[in-house]
């Protein structure tokens, strides 16, 4: 919402983080990602690099990464690069 009415106009300032989060919770929408989405991408990585599928790993491991990045992030990362 803020996003269309910066676009048409009707609202002069810049939306941050907690002015979206504040509108999302008003709204009753899930800020963030979603765990299912994630874990389903964490969990195909893993898959995808024991199948020795590199395109796959990485396509996987950019979503994981995307939103979080970790030690065990890193290192699947890593173990992508050397296949």
């Amino acid at each position: 919402m803020i996003y269309i009415a910066t676009k048409a106009k009707t609202v002069d300032i810049a939306p941050d983080v907690e002015m979206i989060r504040t509108c999302f919770e008003k709204q009753d929408i899930p800020f963030g990602p979603d765990p299912v989405v994630i874990t389903l991408a964490y969990q195909l990585t893993k898959q995808s690099i024991a199948q020795g599928e590199k395109k796959a790993a990485e396509y996987f491991i950019d979503i994981v990464q995307g939103f979080f990045e970790n030690e065990e992030t890193q290192m699947m990362r890593e173990e992508i690069d050397r296949m």
